[in-house]
């Protein structure tokens, strides 16, 4: 009975350890990355994926205020959450991370804290501490052992590191970690629960970011040959559904985020972009791309396909899905990119870390 108690009291020490170094961390966090800028941007901007500032003669005073437009929700606009979709039509990356960040920025409209992202990030990775536990488990490591385990991820640098950086990363790690818990779990005794947890899963970490795709796909593939090589025929039909399913599903609803851009990919597909681009902003009977009549149906069905108010054309999501680069320009309506934006503009002032 005694050991037990102490082995709670040792790791309530370890869970209160890391909170803390936590808290540390963001609490002297003070400059912040592009993307970092973005995470908030494209979670609460409703004005477009980019900083839209006003121009001469208006003048921002304090200068902090052009941060505070782009990165906060306007007063009447909490939990607009398809405001949050339409962004990430023409962004690169799933909305299920930037919902979150928006419906706690909703709950401080008008307001710019660290704590949101910040707040996310711990939660999630006291989270994936639980789970890392519960895999040594797994592996019988006990006692002294499981203590010093503990530790190299509780002092680890790299996880405070990842706290401090306010992304998704955080989260789908303890995605990546749950799903690796759930299939050590239920390894040899597949149950229903088994499936739907696997499913469930597999579609919340494919909204969140693709990484956890590849990481899936690793994991089951070899899970399925341990299948195989025990000659568990049944069991591989599940595996396999469930995954069909699951990536239908999440496939699904990417694409209703997307809808709105597939008539300008088509088009760009056999026209090219600038000239899509064009054909999205020309009148129909003046537009210089006027060529077979086939195309002149093709054009009129362009032009109805209006992209969300405020924002950029459609045909720039669409070829940001057709042919990319690494590096977006933000001033150019045919700018395209595969990954998170690293830049957005200047640093922040050193005023902007004192609002948080």
């Amino acid at each position: 009975m005694r050991e037990k108690i102490r082995k709670k009291i040792g790791a309530i020490c370890l869970y209160v350890c890391l909170f803390f170094l936590m808290i540390v961390v963001i609490d002297t966090k003070e400059n912040y990355h592009g993307d970092e800028i973005f995470t908030y941007g494209l979670s609460n901007h409703n004005n477009g994926i980019t900083m839209k500032p006003q121009r001469a003669p208006y003048s921002y005073a304090p200068a902090i205020n052009a941060y505070l437009e782009y990165m906060t929700v306007e007063k009447g606009e909490e939990f607009q959450f398809s405001n949050v979709w339409a962004n990430q039509a023409q962004d690169v990356h799933p909305p299920l991370y930037y919902s979150i960040i928006h419906f706690l920025s909703s709950l401080y409209s008008g307001k710019f804290t660290k704590w949101i992202a910040g707040g996310v990030n711990i939660l999630f990775m006291l989270l994936t501490f639980f789970v890392f536990r519960k895999i040594m488990d797994f592996y019988k490591i006990e006692g002294k052992d499981k203590v010093i385990f503990s530790l190299f991820f509780v002092l680890n640098t790299g996880i405070l590191m990842a706290v401090s950086f306010f992304r998704m990363y955080v989260v789908v790690m303890f995605e990546v970690t749950l799903i690796t818990w759930l299939i050590l779990k239920f390894k040899g005794n597949e149950k229903l629960k088994f499936y739907i947890a696997l499913l469930s899963i597999s579609i919340v970490g494919a909204l969140t970011h693709y990484y956890f795709i590849v990481y899936l796909f690793f994991v089951c593939l070899f899970y399925g040959i341990f299948l195989l090589s025990n000659k568990r025929w049944v069991n591989v039909l599940y595996l396999i559904l469930t995954m069909t399913c699951a990536g239908f599903l999440a496939f699904l609803i990417l694409l209703i985020i997307t809808l709105p851009s597939i008539p300008a990919f088509a088009a760009i597909c056999l026209i090219g972009s600038s000239k899509a681009f064009n054909t999205l902003i020309a009148p129909v009977n003046s537009s210089p791309l006027s060529f077979e009549i086939a195309f002149l149906t093709f054009a009129i069905v362009l032009r109805s396909a209006i992209p969300p108010p405020g924002m950029i054309p459609s045909s720039t999501a669409a070829r940001v899905a057709a042919k990319a680069s690494s590096i977006r320009n933000f001033f150019s309506f045919i700018s395209i990119s595969v990954a998170a934006p690293t830049l957005i503009t200047a640093t922040p002032p050193a005023s902007f870390a004192s609002l948080s």
